[in-house]
């Protein structure tokens, strides 16, 4: 309704003054446009405004409330002009998309787990550091290994060397059996 009031024919200030009360004050400058009668005397509307879109500012000298709310709004706009340009000054140095960074700088990446695992029976492990060799020496030697599944020494091998052994023919005993086996033998050794 009151971006279609613009000229009010005349129509006294007190009779539109509860509906200019409710005007944004875009709308009450472009009202007092076009009414130039209500310049005067529409001051303490724009006192309204300007104390609770400004609170704190003081009146300058010889100053009306409209000439306070342009001059604080206008200074508004520009402190966010120069805040939006100081923004994109900043973004513009920063470089585009996304950076990528790597996890392992000085080492080798480390395969997940189960991949690890299929490479050691298949025997297809890349280079291994020193450092992940002895941390998977120590785990080999404190593994439990019942003799029910351990393969017969005496047995011939296709090979011809008894010695040697196909790294993918090793059975392995997973975590939770072998911690069972561990539990039973100790109840065993009990009795």
């Amino acid at each position: 309704m009151f971006s279609v009031l613009h000229d009010t024919g005349g129509v006294p200030f007190e009779i539109l003054e509860p509906v200019l009360e409710r005007c944004t004050p875009d709308q009450l400058l472009r009202i007092e446009e076009c009414n130039p009668s209500y310049i005067g005397v529409s001051d303490h509307l724009w006192g309204k405004h300007c104390q609770r879109d400004f609170r704190g500012s003081k009146l300058l000298e010889y100053e009306s409330w409209k000439e306070m709310y342009l001059r604080l709004s206008e200074e508004r706009e520009n402190k966010f002009k120069r805040l939006a340009k100081t923004i994109v000054s900043a973004h513009s140095k920063k470089p585009q998309g996304r950076q990528v960074k790597m996890a392992f700088i000085h080492t080798v990446a480390k395969p997940p787990r189960d991949v690890r695992i299929q490479q050691e029976i298949y025997g297809t492990a890349g280079a291994i550091q020193p450092s992940v060799v002895r941390a998977s020496v120590k785990i080999h030697e404190h593994r439990v290994r019942p003799s029910c599944l351990e393969p017969p020494k005496s047995a011939p091998t296709n090979s011809g060397t008894a010695n040697s052994q196909d790294p993918r023919k090793k059975t392995r005993v997973a975590p939770m059996m072998a911690k069972s086996l561990k539990a039973f033998k100790k109840q065993l050794g009990r009795r």
